[in-house]
């Protein structure tokens, strides 16, 4: 009878650390109970579950990774340096206009002039 008490207290153990770890509590908790020794140190060692749980998580990732993508895809506009995208005809920021092809050019990227004193 010690024994399963013993068993219990082992499983309820790694289940917990799996459990603040992401991963399923009752899958760990009879891993932890019939093989002790193994899965307290597999449990103290593993990383945490960043997988998305849900439907909705997943289309949040997906949704910042695309909007980082966009905002990476940004060019500095060459009046004013305002990110704007390459596709853009006149600057959001200054209503400048821009000519065609103006992301492409080595122009767009070039540092602002000084100002004249």
């Amino acid at each position: 009878m010690e024994w399963l008490v013993g068993m219990a207290i082992a499983g309820g153990l790694v289940a917990l650390i799996a459990v603040n770890k992401g991963r399923s509590g009752l899958a760990w908790f009879f891993y932890g109970a019939f093989l002790f020794p193994i899965a307290f140190v597999h449990a103290c060692v593993m990383g945490r579950d960043t997988t998305p749980k849900t439907v909705a998580e997943a289309e949040a990732a997906t949704a910042r990774r695309e909007a980082a993508e966009r905002e990476a895809s940004r060019r500095p506009c060459p009046k004013c340096a305002e990110l704007i995208l390459p596709a853009a005809a006149v600057c959001p920021q200054c209503r400048s206009e821009l000519p065609a092809g103006w992301a492409d050019s080595r122009h767009a990227l070039s540092p602002l002039p000084d100002p004249a004193p």
